[in-house]
């Protein structure tokens, strides 16, 4: 997968809509481009270990893919692939139920 910079994903970050308005502006708020040298990836690993993504939502932000929504779902993670489809872990976005 070749690496994206800062930049873009935190553009796909704001557009797939995981983190709400004020956890994207905390994020912000924490990086200093004079200071610090942060990278996509391991801001990605950060946000994992703080319980903000999952790994699978990281590597598709990592990848170009900033669709996490299907419906009233909010996808969390690819749980397999088969013949007959795609079956994802999921948050109900207004209950917030995990299916």
């Amino acid at each position: 997968m070749p690496a994206i910079d800062l930049g873009q994903f935190l553009d796909r970050l704001e557009r797939s809509n995981l983190l709400t308005r004020d956890d994207l502006e905390a994020l912000h708020a924490e990086i200093d481009p004079v200071r610090d040298v942060v990278q996509a990836e391991p801001l990605g690993r950060k946000l994992v270990r703080r319980g903000q993504l999952t790994g699978w939502q990281v590597q598709r932000l990592l990848s170009g893919r900033d669709d996490f929504q299907l419906g009233n779902y909010r996808l969390l993670d690819l749980l397999g692939r088969g013949g007959m489809g795609t079956v994802f872990k999921a948050e109900h976005v207004m209950l917030g139920r995990v299916v």
